[in-house]
């Protein structure tokens, strides 16, 4: 239950910075990020790719320029 709504959260902050943004389909921006988000945060977790972070941040700016 708490892992539904801290995801639930963060797709909502991730579609508001992305109404702000300007961006032309804020649920899709927000839906693509939530999916980087998670993929990182498994990826760390498992310990299985330790820059994670970093290539997500790369791939959220990628669709970022994309999306403007």
């Amino acid at each position: 239950m708490v892992g539904r709504r801290h995801r639930a959260w963060v797709k909502d902050l991730f579609q508001q910075l992305a109404t702000d943004l300007g961006a032309p389909d804020p649920p899709l921006l927000a839906a693509q990020h939530l999916m980087l988000y998670d993929g990182a945060t498994v990826a760390a977790d498992l310990g299985s790719y330790p820059d994670a972070a970093r290539a997500a941040r790369n791939a959220a700016e990628r669709l970022i320029d994309s999306a403007g």
